[in-house]
């Protein structure tokens, strides 16, 4: 059986362009967390004196220690980090981005982001701001379809009208 270990990951969202549920795309598709189980949650943190809306992602790998920091080295440069602070087994890690010609720093405990809060399964303020934009496109969807003349014969127009209708009043909220 394959040995594994406690692995912690803080992953700034600063300049990253993925959204938290695209972030656990990426993890998941990684394969670093055994059985892709793994705990997360929202937090802030700080990075080159300024504040950060952090990832934190915990739980186990049986990666070895080259093929995780190979792995969260692609991941950083997926998410446009600089770096990601990681903690695997006894080793405190900040691990840059492919390429990173910048000045590298050293690990510091004081500023890594644990698991201690509860537990987050999601963050909502993702997944609402995506169901927002889906709203949106479904509605000028459906007035592109209602403006088309041959709507106008099928039974359906009035009702759909009407929810074209609602869907906007609820956006104006």
């Amino acid at each position: 059986m394959k040995r594994t270990e406690k692995i912690t990951l803080n992953i700034g969202l600063n300049n990253n362009p993925k959204l938290a549920t695209e972030v656990n795309a990426h993890i998941k598709y990684s394969g670093i967390f055994k059985d892709n189980l793994f705990y997360f949650r929202n937090d802030v943190s700080e990075y080159k004196n300024e504040v950060e809306q952090t990832l934190i992602y915990q739980g186990e790998t049986s990666f070895c220690l080259s093929t995780c920091v190979d792995t969260i080295e692609r991941l950083a440069s997926v998410f446009k980090q600089d770096c990601i602070a990681a903690k695997i087994g006894e080793n405190d890690l900040l691990i840059y981005r492919i390429g990173y010609k910048g000045e590298k720093q050293r690990f510091n405990n004081e500023y890594f982001l644990t698991m201690e809060k509860e537990n987050t399964p999601l963050i909502f303020e993702d997944i609402e701001r995506q169901a927002f934009n889906l709203l949106e496109d479904s509605a000028d969807a459906l007035q592109w379809i209602t403006d088309q003349p041959e709507f106008e014969t099928l039974e359906t127009g009035s009702s759909a009208k009407q929810i074209i209708k609602e869907i906007k009043e609820y956006l104006k909220h």
